[in-house]
């Protein structure tokens, strides 16, 4: 699936703005809420954050003017970094780390305090 990253509206009176820095290059893969750029109006400067983990494909480079809600780049969610926190399965594992898990799990006995 891919996700738009949009320009904002930030009030009526502003209606564009310069992409003035972007923290990411395009095909990066990024996080959720990770700062992606920075924009710059007449009135105020905004950061954009990814709404989605993915990859990213960027539509706009620094220094290009945006209207408010131009696409300025999409997000390939099917492009992520793997989870550092998944978890394997002993059936996957080769019978010597199988057999070594078991032992040290009867090892241990559980005391109770007094």
């Amino acid at each position: 699936m891919t996700s738009e990253i949009k320009i904002p509206s930030m009030g009526e009176s502003i209606t564009s703005g310069i992409i003035s820095t972007l923290h990411v290059k395009d095909g990066d893969i990024i996080k959720k809420g990770q700062l992606i750029y920075e924009l710059e109006t007449d009135k105020i400067t905004a950061e954009g954050q990814a709404n989605v983990d993915g990859q990213i494909k960027l539509t706009v480079t620094e220094g290009d003017e945006v209207e408010i809600g131009q696409v300025i780049a999409t997000i390939n969610e099917s492009e992520v970094l793997p989870s550092h926190t998944t978890s394997i399965k002993a059936e996957k594992l080769p019978s010597f780390f199988k057999h070594s898990i078991a032992s040290k799990k009867n090892s241990y006995k559980e005391t109770k305090p007094v």
